[in-house]
């Protein structure tokens, strides 16, 4: 089987500045939300050294360009294996929901300038739940998809549409408004979490919070002080033989 080294932090900086400047969104709604670099690239990097084969995303951004790329060399070093001996319904696809189709739009073209037949955006809105109780929210559409590595950074709270007995994730008033968003879209699909999956939550930390207190399953948490990223790692051993294959597959290659 093919590998190559994980690139540099100073190439992968040095690619994303070429991509973005060749791009034909090369121009002033880009600069709306520049890039940081240092987040962008521990992204890739969890990517590329959890051999990473599929990833669900919510709330796109330059995040989007960052995991496509990871996942674009996987699967060229890693596709054929994968192909030929796992059934995995979504093997090198990259899905990336948002509640804006303007934002939407501008990531999934710049991801696709690496990973060209691999990216589903679903645009869907962001409702309040109870969940276990308390008050959060979910994405209301999103399609079936197997991922074994999420990245949670939106909706963003004013994104989110309802109340739950009057209460939201909104707080303060029109001049000086807080949020505090509390995502549930992890929980509700817990279960169908293959051994070995990771969560990537993007500060947020009130709801890695709950999230963490939440999770029924055998998780490993870290955090990320430098980054403010809360990172979950599913620790249970495969529950069949394609599980298997998975696990194998990333602690030998």
């Amino acid at each position: 089987m093919n590998s190559a080294p994980v690139r540099d932090f100073q190439d992968f900086v040095g690619l994303i500045k070429d991509l973005d400047s060749s791009s034909e969104l090369a121009d002033s709604h880009i600069s709306l939300y520049p890039p940081i670099y240092e987040d962008l690239y521990s992204l890739y990097f969890h990517v590329r050294k959890s051999k990473v084969i599929s990833i669900l995303e919510y709330g796109s951004g330059w995040s989007t360009l960052a995991l496509a790329l990871g996942l674009s060399e996987n699967c060229k070093l890693y596709g054929n294996y994968i192909k030929t001996n796992l059934r995995h319904p979504n093997a090198f696809q990259l899905m990336t929901v948002d509640a804006s189709e303007f934002f939407l739009k501008i990531a999934t073209d710049r991801a696709r300038t690496v990973l060209p037949d691999g990216i589903i955006p679903v645009l869907s809105k962001s409702r309040i739940i109870e969940y276990s109780g308390q008050i959060c929210h979910v994405y209301r559409e999103v399609p079936n998809f197997t991922a074994d590595l999420v990245y949670l950074d939106g909706p963003d709270a004013n994104q989110v549409e309802g109340n739950y007995f009057g209460r939201g994730v909104d707080f303060g008033d029109q001049n000086k408004i807080y949020g505090l968003p509390m995502s549930a879209d992890v929980l509700i699909t817990e279960n169908f979490f293959w051994p070995g999956s990771k969560i990537i939550v993007d500060g947020r930390g009130a709801n890695a919070r709950f999230i963490l207190n939440h999770l029924t399953r055998s998780w490993q948490y870290e955090y990320d002080a430098a980054l403010d990223q809360h990172l979950f790692t599913l620790n249970e051993n495969a529950w069949g033989k394609y599980s298997k294959i998975l696990l194998d597959f990333k602690e030998q290659y």
